[in-house]
């Protein structure tokens, strides 16, 4: 059998940043609840309130590891429907390419475009923002996704 074991002087392999699938699932099920919950509670309820609110439910579990190098920091709601999530990356930043953050934008809008978690939000014309950092807080990447992007209309 093979020894798998890596010592001291081997690099480590490196490791794409998976768990913004679980993150999806996991934030999205948690923001649904809460969407569904407020929005069941009257039919005035303005929708940038539930955003709000969905917001500040996600924020108790925040900050969230997501995989080893990125890790969820906090959710904000903005007036006009728009929803952002603040990670921070891990990473030594200057060995990232010029096309870390194209990757990383196309993952995302990949793994939004069409999932079920994100209905409710496509349907009431949320933007989402995607906004990244490095441990000392200097901008890596942003991407945005207006609901046009990630909501498919049933038909």
């Amino acid at each position: 059998m093979e020894d798998l074991t890596i010592t001291p002087d081997q690099p480590r392999p490196k490791k794409r940043p998976v768990g913004l699938l679980i993150l999806f699932a996991v934030g999205g099920i948690a923001a649904m609840s809460v969407m569904v919950y407020f929005s069941q509670k009257s039919t005035f309820v303005d929708y940038n309130y539930t955003l709000l609110m969905t917001a500040k439910a996600m924020n108790v579990a925040c900050p969230q590891q997501v995989d080893q190098i990125t890790r969820l920091d906090s959710v904000t709601a903005k007036r006009d429907k728009i929803f952002t999530y603040h990670y921070t990356f891990f990473v030594n930043t200057a060995e990232l390419d010029s096309a870390y953050c194209d990757r990383w934008r196309e993952n995302v809008r990949a793994n939004a475009k069409g999932h079920k978690d994100l209905e409710e939000f496509g349907k009431n014309g949320v933007t989402l923002v995607y906004k990244s950092h490095d441990e000392n807080g200097n901008d890596l990447c942003e991407l945005v996704l207006p609901p046009t992007d990630y909501y498919m209309v049933s038909r």
